[in-house]
């Protein structure tokens, strides 16, 4: 779903001068580029402003800039200074798979300019793919996104409908989202962590007494977060509020079975586009939803729970 890439500067500044491959890059897309090395952006930099002036240097050095926020932290790998670039790529590669490993230089193992299609194993297109109904494998599947966005709305409009033990197969798979979301190096500080969903004909108190009671929902957050859950109506002749979601302020994924755990189930799992995630995002912000805002309950790592509406 997600993949990222070592691409060696001079490939980058070579091929995107040229006009190859500039629509590729994108959390849309699902391929992102590693930041390997730590000093990839000012060698690339270095590498456009030897160009000539002219189109090809202009069009090189505004897409610098465009996939600065797709570059991915690589904090547990080495890179040797005095080792070429393409050897520290592929020392690497073989210790920890990268998608691929991207160079003007052939060699075996290697994507060159002509392999950038879908033909390659390496390069093909993964926006949408069956996965296991089990939490981590959704939460691997999410996991470059999560932990690079602030804000992270999940929507499943049936969350927690079930009580007693039918409900906490929803919450193995929130915690294993929210875990993989704030954990490890380069996990960006989350602003807003959100699920919504309908209310599904509990009322305000009923529904925070199992949150609060039944369920001990703050036990499932990551220490130091909070988590909100918005839950909405369905006015007659709007909208239906079915489709589950994994939103956040870079990407989206629509999840067609939902995040309660099936063991022997799959779901289809399909990367949006990006203007139908920033259509989804607006249905879910107060105001601007076609939906009805019932009520909300602010739970926190610590314990505390807070209703309003």
């Amino acid at each position: 779903m997600f993949r990222v890439y070592a691409v060696e500067p001079d490939a980058f500044v070579e091929w995107v001068a040229d006009g190859l491959f500039r629509a590729c890059w994108g959390w849309h897309t699902g391929r992102l580029l590693a930041r390997f090395p730590n000093s990839w952006i000012k060698e690339a930099a270095q590498r456009i402003a030897a160009l000539p002036d002219g189109v090809k240097k202009t069009r090189a050095g505004a897409y610098l800039q465009k996939v600065k926020p797709l570059l991915m932290p690589q904090p547990n790998r080495t890179y040797d200074q005095v080792r070429p670039w393409l050897e520290n790529a592929l020392c690497e590669h073989r210790r920890a798979p990268f998608a691929a490993v991207l160079s003007t230089r052939q060699q075996s193992g290697v994507l060159g300019r002509e392999d950038l299609d879908d033909d390659d194993e390496g390069w093909r297109d993964l926006r949408d793919q069956v996965v296991k109904r089990q939490a981590a494998d959704l939460a691997r599947l999410a996991g470059p996104m999560l932990r690079a966005a602030t804000e992270i709305v999940l929507v499943d409009p049936y969350f927690l409908r079930d009580g007693g033990g039918g409900a906490r197969r929803w919450l193995s798979t929130i915690q294993e989202l929210l875990r993989i979301a704030t954990e490890g190096p380069g996990a960006a500080r989350k602003r807003r962590i959100e699920v919504h969903c309908r209310t599904n004909g509990a009322d305000t108190e009923f529904f925070l007494g199992k949150c609060r009671d039944d369920l001990r929902f703050h036990l499932i957050l990551p220490p130091g977060h909070q988590i909100t859950i918005v839950r909405w109506q369905e006015e007659a002749g709007s909208e239906r509020l079915h489709p589950r979601y994994i939103l956040t302020d870079l990407a989206g994924l629509q999840i067609d079975a939902g995040f309660d755990v099936r063991p022997d189930a799959t779901t289809d799992v399909i990367l949006m586009g990006s203007d139908r995630r920033r259509h989804r995002w607006s249905d879910y912000q107060i105001p601007g939803s076609p939906f009805t805002p019932f009520d909300r309950i602010t739970v926190t790592a610590s314990g505390e729970y807070a209703r309003s509406t």
